[in-house]
């Protein structure tokens, strides 16, 4: 079976988990998807068709971990992956990352996902620099705003940054910069 869509990952990792040592404890619809056991050790895991879909959907790597797809397309993930295309899928290390890892991935994520955002409403906002300064329309004022506003916005998610995962914010600083 080739599957085309998540419910399609979840019916053939249960069509293949009890011959490859794995037990599903519990599915449900909130995320993680899954409770399931192998050997004595017991993970939350999340479905996806496409690796890539746990950032997209916006997951927290805290609370999951593993992720079982299809399809690995993930350059950078921090928890282990069972790609079910793969023939030996069940020979995967199921080693799991530090709760300091896991965190520092997560703010990592969060800064880059704030920093793009930012980017995104800069953009927004230079479309409205056509828009006549000394016009008296509550428009102009609520752009006005939005411009003093979003350079706060994004000292506060660096600052949330940095107190998380100070060593990751420290790198990305010297890397940017050169150094």
């Amino acid at each position: 079976m080739i599957p085309e869509n998540e419910l399609g990952v979840i019916v053939l990792f249960a069509s293949q988990a009890e011959r490859l040592g794995f037990e599903i404890i519990k599915i449900q619809a909130p995320f993680p998807d899954a409770t399931i056991k192998h050997g004595e050790c017991v993970y939350r895991a999340e479905f996806e068709y496409k690796a890539s879909g746990f950032d997209v959907h916006g997951h927290d790597p805290r609370e999951c971990d593993i992720i079982i797809c299809w399809e690995n397309d993930c350059t950078d993930t921090i928890l282990p992956i069972l790609e079910l295309s793969k023939a030996d899928w069940g020979n995967t290390s199921l080693e799991l990352p530090t709760a300091a890892a896991r965190s520092a991935y997560y703010w990592k994520r969060r800064a880059l996902s704030a920093e793009r955002q930012i980017g995104l409403l800069k953009a927004r906002l230079d479309v409205f620099d056509h828009i006549d300064r000394e016009s008296n329309s509550p428009k102009k004022d609520r752009i006005l705003q939005l411009r003093h506003e979003y350079p706060n916005l994004a000292q506060s998610k660096i600052a949330e940054a940095v107190e998380a995962s100070p060593s990751y914010v420290s790198e990305t600083l010297r890397e940017h910069s050169g150094e």
